[in-house]
């Protein structure tokens, strides 16, 4: 009885969230998956219809209207030029929890099942960690480029995106700030950040102790649940989402920091406390009228993922401080499309990726620039991946990481 009103209720939402879309088709052209298509059924505006269409029971779920909604790659841009103010991002994620309680061929009803497994316990992420680096340092990864094993099996498309794992860091709770105390953050370590992405996090927490940011590592702290969340599976997102609020609220900072801005959203969402990127919190406190930053003669591309250009919004601060670096030359992509990756997307629609890709890299090129920062591991491993099978040797790295080696902190 409780889950079939839990579904009336999740079809009544739908249903009133849909109301509010007034078919402007305002939303087409900032929609990545309607721009390589050209398909209606692959707009937002189409999702929404096909939502609604479900909720009130006129249509199934099956075949090619599944494919619609699992290509959504939820960059909310449609929402950001929404005159109606409609919360597509709620809308899709209501979508796709209610399709998690009917069996269907939808790829999102498997990756909370992957995601359990593989990194949501600290020690699987330790055990896959150690295969990874083993595999990276062992030579068998060179045998299998140089021979074409496994040319066919999804594990060399896995292998190949992640980037050389060093040595782990094992975290302490506390890094206590250098010079005179400022203040005090919380770190976000987040799975897939603290799976393969730890030099990042490391020189966010060496930038704000340089500050004077004493920096606070939550041992308890556990996934942000995003990802369970856009699957649909928002019983076990909310389970994640409660841990992480008991154990941020408690911590007596002033802000939680994150060098993942998918994270930063539903953490933003869950947690009472201000949410920022490790870089932008370090740009909005860095005393540059009397620290001037040394010289950098290079051309540097800021690529935006989804998350901050749309929803966290937290770039000007950034920006402003790249722009004081003496010698710099600042670049940005005039594409304001996905890049693809959005979370597990590039792995369960790579063509479709990598459509996305191709676009932004065939920018890049013309640009040619010397570093390019992401504030985001996803759209850092896609694009680096699109980079190495072209042969173009331009690296990405963290806002974070660039300002920590400009400043000689690493």
């Amino acid at each position: 009885m409780q889950n079939k009103a839990k579904i009336k209720q999740l079809k009544q939402n739908i249903i009133t969230n849909a109301d509010q879309c007034v078919r402007c088709a305002k939303c087409l052209p900032y929609c990545p998956t309607y721009v390589i298509s050209e398909n209606e059924a692959e707009s937002a505006r189409g999702r929404i219809a096909l939502l609604k269409a479900f909720a009130l029971e006129q249509t199934d779920l099956s075949g090619k209207s599944i494919d619609y909604l699992d290509h959504c790659l939820t960059c909310r841009a449609c929402e950001a030029v929404c005159p109606a103010e409609v919360k597509y991002g709620t809308l899709i994620d209501q979508g796709r929890e209610l399709i998690h309680h009917y069996p269907s061929n939808s790829v999102h009803q498997k990756i909370p099942h992957l995601l359990n497994k593989l990194i949501l316990s600290k020690t699987s992420r330790s055990f896959w960690r150690q295969v990874i680096r083993f595999y990276q340092r062992s030579g068998l990864s060179w045998l299998v480029n140089k021979t074409h094993l496994l040319n066919l099996s999804p594990i060399r498309t896995y292998t190949k995106l992640i980037k050389p794992i060093p040595a782990p860091i094992a975290w302490q709770n506390v890094y206590m700030p250098k010079g005179k105390a400022q203040g005090k953050v919380a770190l976000f370590l987040g799975c897939i950040s603290d799976f393969i992405d730890q030099q990042t996090l490391h020189a966010g927490i060496v930038l704000l102790n340089h500050l004077g940011y004493g920096v606070f590592v939550p041992p308890q702290q556990t996934c942000c649940g995003a990802l369970h969340q856009h699957a649909g599976d928002k019983s076990q997102a909310n389970l994640l989402q409660q841990q992480n609020q008991e154990i941020f609220s408690n911590t007596m900072v002033e802000a939680i920091v994150t060098t993942a801005s998918g994270c930063s959203i539903t953490l933003q969402e869950q947690v009472r406390l201000p949410v920022f990127d490790t870089a932008v919190f370090f740009a909005m406190n860095y005393p540059i009228k009397t620290s001037p930053l040394p010289t950098c003669n290079k051309k540097v591309l800021l690529h935006l993922p989804c998350t901050m250009r749309y929803v966290m919004r937290q770039q000007p601060a950034l920006i402003e401080l790249l722009k004081q670096i003496p010698g710099l030359q600042l670049l940005f992509l005039e594409s304001e499309l996905c890049c693809g990756a959005a979370g597990m997307q590039m792995l369960s629609f790579p063509e479709q990726a990598n459509k996305l890709a191709a676009r932004i890299i065939a920018e890049i090129q013309l640009k040619q620039p010397d570093l390019i920062l992401t504030f985001n591991i996803g759209c850092e491993l896609h694009l680096m991946n699109h980079l190495k099978n072209r042969k173009i040797n331009i690296q990405i790295q963290h806002p974070s990481i660039f300002l920590a080696n400009l400043l000689k902190l690493t």
